[in-house]
């Protein structure tokens, strides 16, 4: 939500300054924005690493992100403005940084909503992760398939497998395992192996 505003806020003052031209000067404004250039790059990058794990970093690698476009698109105007005296530069180029925000702050909401909801993820086929399962050696069928989202990049999923008669499990539940995290990104796996045919129960015999 503070991307969000923040990225009305620029547009509003992009537009105001479109329609009313103000003096800009441009060495000041372009010695700043190298230095808050320099300063949001270098907070991206110690924020780069962790933000697939948390939602929470991812946010404020955005928000960084954001500030960085920023002070880029400063420089930008800035020469611009030096050099041919293109004051409209400064609002033109506020607003197209306002519309990158608004659509890094989208995405970030629809994850946000992907973890709450505990929803498929995205880059996951169900359909294809059951033929998956079904085409691996001793494997008969699949169901009670679930995947869901538990956090940003971390997800789960949990199924029953039916397997043939005289298959090694723990071969099996290895296979399984490496499928799920190698070609659909799923570390948190429980599988359920069931075999096929299902063993005798025997009950007890009732003697009078």
């Amino acid at each position: 939500m503070g991307l969000v505003l923040i990225a009305l806020y620029v547009s509003y003052e992009a537009v105001l300054r479109i329609a009313e031209p103000r003096e800009v000067q441009g060495g000041l404004m372009l010695a700043v924005a190298v230095v808050g250039l320099g300063a949001n790059l270098a907070c991206a990058y110690v924020l780069h690493a962790g933000r697939k794990r948390s939602l929470n970093v991812r946010g404020a690698f955005l928000h960084v992100l954001g500030d960085a476009l920023g002070s880029l698109g400063a420089i930008v105007a800035a020469v611009l403005i030096r050099v041919y005296g293109f004051t409209l530069a400064d609002p033109l180029v506020a607003i197209g940084i306002a519309v990158l925000i608004l659509v890094a702050a989208w995405q970030l909401v629809r994850e946000s909503v992907d973890v709450l909801m505990e929803s498929v993820p995205r880059h996951v086929d169900v359909a294809d992760f059951e033929r998956a399962i079904r085409e691996l050696p001793g494997v008969l069928d699949v169901h009670d398939l679930h995947v869901w989202t538990l956090t940003s990049g971390y997800h789960a999923m949990s199924a029953h497998v039916d397997v043939r008669e005289g298959a090694d499990g723990q071969i099996l539940l290895q296979a399984l395992g490496r499928l799920a995290k190698q070609r659909f990104g799923i570390e948190h796996t429980t599988f359920q192996l069931e075999p096929h045919p299902p063993l005798l129960t025997i009950q007890p015999s009732m003697r009078g």
